[in-house]
Parts: C-alpha cells; sequence; structure tokens
C-alpha cells in the first residue's frame, strides 16, 4: 500500500507534460487556447518546484509533531487532491497567469506533504526488512513516471484533459483512504493512541 502510495504521488508531476499544449500560446500563427509565452510556463514549473523544495523541509518537521501519517494524509493525498483540480481549472477559468503561478505553487508545496512516507514505511517493518520497504518506495517513485503518463495517454482520447485532472485527483483520495491502513507505532503521531489502545486491549 506504501507503494501504490507513493506511486500516486508524484504520477501528475509526470503527466502534466501536457499542461504545455492548455497552458500555452505557440505563436501568433498557430496558437493554442493558451493565456501565456512558451517563457512564462518555464517560469511557471520553476517557481511550482522551487516551492516543492522549499516545503520538503517544513513538511519534515510538520510530520515528527503532528504525525507521520497524519502529515502524508491531509497534507499531501487531501492536499493535493484539492490543489491538483485547482491549479488547471482554476487558471483556465481565471485566465490569469499570477493566480496560475499561485496555484501552481501551492501544489507543490501540498506535494511535499507526502515527504515524511520516507520516514514511514521503513518503520513498519524489522531492522532486517528495511532495505526492502525501501525498495518498494524507490519502485513506487519509478513507478509514478510510468503511470503518470500512462494515464493521459489511455484516458484524454475520451475524457479530455480535464478528465485526466480529475482522475489524478480522485487517485489522490484513494490515497488518504489508503494511508488509515499504513501504521506504524514509531510514528510520532500514533505513540499516543497506541498506548491508549493498549491500556484498553488489557483492561
Amino acid at each position: 500500500m506504501g507503494g501504490v502510495v507513493r506511486i500516486v504521488n508524484t504520477s501528475p508531476e509526470y503527466g502534466f507534460f501536457f499542461m504545455p499544449f492548455v497552458f500555452v500560446t505557440a505563436t501568433a500563427e498557430a496558437p493554442y487556447d493558451g493565456f501565456m509565452g512558451a517563457g512564462q510556463y518555464s517560469i511557471l514549473v520553476s517557481l511550482v518546484y522551487a516551492a516543492n523544495i522549499g516545503a520538503n523541509l517544513f513538511f519534515g518537521i510538520v510530520g515528527d509533531y503532528f504525525g507521520w501519517r497524519r502529515t502524508v494524509t491531509f497534507f499531501g493525498c487531501v492536499g493535493c487532491a484539492i490543489a491538483t483540480p485547482l491549479w488547471f481549472f482554476g487558471s483556465l477559468a481565471s485566465g490569469s497567469y499570477a493566480l496560475c503561478v499561485i496555484f501552481g505553487m501551492l501544489y507543490g508545496v501540498l506535494l511535499a506533504g507526502f515527504v515524511p512516507l520516507s520516514a514511514l514505511m521503513p518503520s513498519m517493518v524489522e531492522r532486517r526488512d528495511k532495505g526492502a520497504a525501501l525498495a518498494i518506495l524507490n519502485t513506487g517513485a519509478g513507478g509514478a513516471a510510468v503511470v503518470g503518463l500512462a494515464i493521459p495517454t489511455a484516458l484524454a482520447p475520451f475524457i479530455g484533459y480535464g478528465g485526466v485532472v480529475i482522475t489524478y485527483s480522485a487517485l489522490y483520495l484513494v490515497s488518504a483512504v489508503l494511508t488509515s491502513f499504513i501504521v506504524s507505532p514509531a510514528d510520532p503521531g500514533e505513540e499516543g493512541e497506541m498506548e491508549e489502545d493498549a491500556v484498553a486491549t488489557t483492561v
């Protein structure tokens, strides 16, 4: 389940390669229905992932206080489920480059909510299996490139790019459900709850 969550984590990041065809006006002679130039799109992508890099440290700290699983669930999964369609549809509806940048950076920040997954997965297994847990995590990272591009390739001809974005959002919500089963006693957010459960069971 952790591997599946990791695949969903960055699948849209690879799948969003279709965005230039929607957001960018190519040339005056053969324009798309876009509202920004190619140079602006390059700046947009740079700002989105600069925000993501900056938020990685922040959510690492948040995870140590709020809980690894909770951070992944609420900020990563649910947050990205909201931010993904907001970025795409909000940008198109407004036609504003500034809003597109803001929505995109919001997605980049919330994408960092998945950072504690790297601590959570190895903590669930015995010491001798931690390498295997990390292998599954890294396999999920590679699988995201395949799945992320396969989704628009398979679905865009039938449901359009908007439908693809909604599909990504739905996958984030499915991940939120899966994370409820990824529980570790080492998780800072689970320690108190697990102690209470143990006492209740004993009584």
